[in-house]
């Protein structure tokens, strides 16, 4: 009984340690964003380049790290463009970390107010356009970590269509459009939702397998 209860408690401890660890990492992250708001680059290079950041073992994480890096480092990169690369990072570390309770979501809430609001005016702004892309662009690491090469295509696509209409797109055009990429990002949440169910079936029936596993052991060990 000992032994089950030790290896028990060292599993849930193990797991504990694994999320103390993500957490900071994620915290490394945000330190980063906060660098890039306040425009100090090089501290931002530096904290990334140091390789604290590097916790996932999904190639798109890593793709993400070097895109930003490459982006702080460009001198002829605006500022703006500094922070979408970031915030793409911040979305995509606590989408990695989080799939049960992802942050994104509270962004495509927000972009689905704020298109249903541009909807709802007699013309739509250029600013507003400029403003939704940089939303649905700061999404497309999501996009691309759960569905398929072709969705991912297909979402951003429909960014470029917004962005090079930006002046001239009308209600219905735009009306359109953005249900095809409410559409994909309905699809992301679901493929989301069931990674995070199928990891919490198999934490669920390691722990039964356990179970079965120790009494097996003591009835044999009775018997004997």
């Amino acid at each position: 009984m000992m032994k089950y209860t030790a290896t028990m408690l060292f599993i849930i401890l193990s797991l504990l340690l694994f999320s103390n660890v993500v957490w900071a990492s994620t915290l490394n992250i945000q330190q980063v964003e906060r660098y890039v708001q306040e425009g100090k680059y090089q501290p931002a290079i530096k904290l990334l380049q140091s390789g604290v950041t590097d916790y996932q073992p999904d190639l798109i994480w890593q793709e993400y790290v070097d895109h930003c890096l490459a982006v702080l480092e460009d001198e002829e990169a605006s500022h703006e463009e500094k922070e979408l690369a970031t915030q793409q990072l911040v979305i995509l570390a606590d989408s990695l970390v989080r799939e049960y309770a992802p942050l994104w979501t509270t962004w495509q809430q927000e972009l689905d107010k704020k298109v249903l609001e541009m909807l709802d005016q007699e013309q739509i702004a250029p600013d507003d356009m400029t403003h939704i892309v940089y939303q649905m662009e700061v999404l497309a690491p999501v996009v691309e970590l759960h569905l398929e090469e072709e969705q991912f295509q297909s979402y951003q696509e429909a960014i470029a269509l917004v962005q090079q209409k930006r002046d001239t797109m009308a209600h219905d055009e735009l009306e359109t459009t953005y249900q095809h990429i409410s559409d994909i990002h309905t699809a992301t949440l679901q493929q989301a939702n069931a990674s995070y169910t199928k990891w919490l079936v198999m934490v669920i029936i390691s722990f039964f397998i356990a179970s079965f596993t120790y009494v097996a052991i003591a009835k044999y060990r009775a018997k004997t």
